[in-house]
């Protein structure tokens, strides 16, 4: 006999949710109305068979990526707030999806729900699929009973770290374009004009500018200067675009000018809102810490809150914690002692995260003020070069010849 789930409510107008066995939809309803349920959506419930086969391979646990994340956190969110269930919610998103590792998540999820699992243990279940810090939050949700309020600001902690990093993909794409361009350019000029100029000058015996020495020596490597030109212009997109998800490159970035800045500060930043929002729901300090310092991705970062943590473990405040770290700026002392004394370190901390937010904002400023006048003085030293170095000796030859 087939299985239906329903979505109903009672004549309180509360909302219920189970399974019925009928031979039909039209019997279904039938029973679910004797039994006093109104508004009924009915939907064929997949057999323990159907759940089996999907179960993701327990060696299937490859880690979302930062935007999959985000996309599991907010329908989490939009699960928890409406009162729909868990698996089933998940189960249609899988399907929906239909491949990749996400809908594989989704998937697993549904099915250790199913099962009866809580919330929390089915993500645990899955290693290191999902960021330790998201569990932290779903069980910090789970405890204090705003599981949607606590995801969703999670989702809108994570929205804002990927608006500033579209800003600064932004503020550099178009110069990194010209920058591309321009060795595009050197790359041509190497292999298919310089040979023939270089001839030339070589026939006359002239003397020539160093800038035309260093033209000549790069076109006499041929196809080794255009490689090298095109892979130095991959591996500058590559490092700025990897940069924004990996935490070791991102400790890399922070010796770039603004670049560093712009990283230092936003990974506060998100330091700071992560751990508001974990003492917020009643997680132990050393807890909140170490998982602030993962949800973060900052190696520097991490590594500080580990070790803050095992101070607070041992008795320390967090405001000693934190002070004796050079990872944390000296200013996020006194505003967690503040928090510390007037018990509204979440306020205090949120406070903190607005300040390091400005400073985002004015490096972005700078970059956005800088990078286009510093890439076209770039750019024109570029083609002076070249004109100097393959034009000016040709100009030089004609009038000695006329």
């Amino acid at each position: 006999m087939p299985t239906y789930r329903y979505q109903a409510q009672d004549a309180g107008g509360r909302p219920q949710s189970g399974e019925v066995a009928a031979d039909s939809r039209e019997q279904a309803i039938s029973h679910l109305a004797i039994a006093g349920l109104l508004s009924v959506r009915l939907s064929e419930a997949p057999d323990e068979a159907v759940f089996d086969a999907a179960i993701v391979s327990a060696d299937d646990q490859t880690p979302l990526s930062v935007a999959e994340t985000v996309d599991l956190g907010a329908l989490l969110a939009t699960l928890a707030e409406s009162g729909l269930p868990l698996d089933a919610g998940l189960k249609a998103a899988s399907l929906e999806l239909g491949r990749g590792p996400l809908a594989r998540a989704l998937s697993a999820i549904s099915n250790q729900l199913h099962r009866g699992l809580p919330l929390d243990e089915a993500l645990a279940s899955q290693g290191p699929r999902f960021p330790s810090h998201l569990r932290g939050l779903v069980l910090a949700g789970l405890h204090s009973g705003r599981l949607g309020a606590v995801l969703e600001e999670f989702v809108s902690l994570e929205r804002r770290a990927a608006l500033v990093r579209r800003q600064v993909g932004l503020a550099l794409a178009y110069p990194l374009l010209l920058i591309s361009l321009l060795l595009a350019v050197f790359a041509f000029f190497g292999v298919a004009v310089v040979p023939g100029i270089a001839q030339i000058f070589d026939d006359f015996d002239m003397d020539l500018p160093t800038s035309s020495v260093i033209l000549i020596s790069m076109s006499d490597s041929g196809t080794y200067v255009l490689a090298g030109c095109l892979l130095s212009s991959a591996a500058v997109w590559l490092f700025v675009w990897l940069s924004t998800d990996v935490p070791e490159l991102r400790s890399m970035l922070k010796s770039v000018p603004l670049l560093g800045s712009i990283a230092r500060w936003a990974a506060l930043a998100r330091f700071c809102r992560l751990l508001a929002l974990l003492i917020e729901n009643r997680l132990t300090m050393p807890e909140c810490l170490r998982l602030a310092g993962v949800g973060a991705r900052d190696a520097e970062l991490l590594g500080a809150c580990r070790r803050a943590a095992d101070s607070t473990e041992g008795g320390q405040s967090l405001r000693a914690s934190l002070g004796a770290l050079a990872a944390f700026p000296k200013s996020l002392g006194p505003i967690a002692e503040w928090g510390e004394q007037a018990r509204a370190l979440p306020e205090a901390l949120r406070t903190a995260a607005e300040m390091f937010e400005g400073r985002v904002e004015t490096q972005l400023t700078l970059l956005r003020m800088l990078a286009p006048p510093l890439t076209f003085l770039l750019v024109l030293w570029g083609l002076l070069f070249l004109v100097s170095g393959a034009l000016l000796p040709m100009v030089s030859l004609i009038e000695k010849l006329t």
